[in-house]
């Protein structure tokens, strides 16, 4: 069952799979694909975004971090003016409809990733 979900798997070779397409894209280990992870001040958020730059690369993506303080981070989630944001979300467990209001609610401000359900 945990093969199926995406993250579980071999490792190796799906790393092995993504370097290929790495390669096809004209990029490899002398010529990393070079981005910026944004991030927010709290260990929270900073502390998996320096764990993300380390897994990037070894697909031979090579991430600058920027810590940014709390307001300008947020502003520029909302306005969608990042590459790549390292977000830290939490929601009430016992309900389902808070984070279907906030993370996928059409027009919702919370709605960072852009994901969207008409109804």
């Amino acid at each position: 069952m945990l093969k199926s979900i995406v993250g579980y798997g071999d490792v190796a070779k799906a790393r092995e799979e993504t370097r290929a397409l790495m390669k096809q894209a004209g990029y490899g280990p002398d010529k990393p694909l070079e981005i910026k992870v944004s991030t927010c001040s709290i260990s929270v958020f900073r502390d998996p975004a320096v764990i993300l730059i380390d897994q990037l690369k070894q697909i031979w993506i090579e991430a600058e971090l920027e810590v940014l303080d709390t307001a300008v981070y947020y502003n520029r989630v909302f306005t969608k003016d990042f590459f790549v944001a390292m977000n830290y979300n939490g929601s009430a467990v016992d309900d389902a409809d808070v984070t279907f209001s906030e993370d996928y609610a059409c027009g919702s401000l919370p709605t960072t990733t852009a994901t969207a359900i008409p109804r």
